[in-house]
């Protein structure tokens, strides 16, 4: 097992608890451990999961390159150890790794039922409803998952990384994580590697490609927000000079 310590990696050599050299030792690289479990202590952030790969970006360019889109990791290093202003820092609680079960049903003879596992990476913050998802009469959440695809990373620099073992098997799950999904039928445990640490959290901090291109669909999709929001500005005014001469 590896434990990800703030300034420190350590190792734990636990398949035998009776082997005379079951040890924890402080080792220097992350690379030759990436089939063990890890364990994150809480005070981890994602600037410091960043100094670790930072020490070792040859190899994790290598490693890594599939779940970073092929693009290089100095554009990310770049881009966290940009200066970031206290009051621009994203107030997330924590970026939080969680497996996810999802089960696809297909009522077709060319296809067959799917059922897939995977690490769902998102971040934890104060409850915001700001499209009017939850019902007057609903109880709200007092905390919810953000995305963070499309988050410049020295924003982030300062949350901290935590996963989460839990995995909660449904009897049917189309719709993904939310309050739609039907009856938890089990639910256990499932450890992460660090392969799997390492790996989801680049895979979502490079979705939206290179730093540049990210920062420049973002720019895309507040500008399409923000016309979408005029037109129904429009639409409700024109709504309401109809509704003004019915009166009259």
């Amino acid at each position: 097992m590896i434990i990800l310590k703030k300034y420190e990696i350590w190792y734990k050599n636990d398949i035998n608890p009776n082997d005379p050299e079951y040890r924890m030792e402080t080792v220097d690289s992350l690379i030759p451990y990436l089939r063990e479990n890890i364990e994150i202590e809480e005070n981890v952030t994602l600037g410091d999961i960043f100094n670790y790969i930072e020490k070792e970006k040859e190899l994790f360019d290598i490693v890594f390159s599939s779940h970073l889109g092929h693009y290089p990791i100095q554009l990310y290093i770049d881009d966290i150890n940009k200066e970031c202003p206290k009051d621009d820092e994203s107030d997330f609680d924590y970026i939080e790794l969680r497996w996810f079960y999802e089960y696809s049903e297909y009522n077709d003879e060319k296809y067959k039922d799917e059922i897939d596992i995977f690490v769902y990476v998102d971040a934890i913050g104060d409850f915001k409803d700001d499209n009017g998802f939850y019902e007057k009469e609903e109880e709200k959440p007092e905390k919810m998952g953000y995305a963070i695809e499309f988050t410049q990373l020295r924003k982030m620099k300062n949350t901290f990384v935590r996963i989460n073992k839990q995995l909660d098997i449904y009897e049917k799950n189309k719709s993904g994580p939310g309050k739609y999904n039907e009856n938890i039928i089990m639910t256990g445990e499932k450890c992460f590697s660090v392969y799997d640490v390492f790996g989801e959290l680049l895979k979502e901090l490079s979705f939206g490609g290179s730093p540049e291109q990210r920062d420049n669909s973002f720019c895309k999709l507040c500008e399409m927000a923000e016309k979408i929001k005029e037109e129904e500005i429009e639409i409700n005014k024109k709504k309401d000079k109809k509704n003004d001469k019915k009166d009259i």
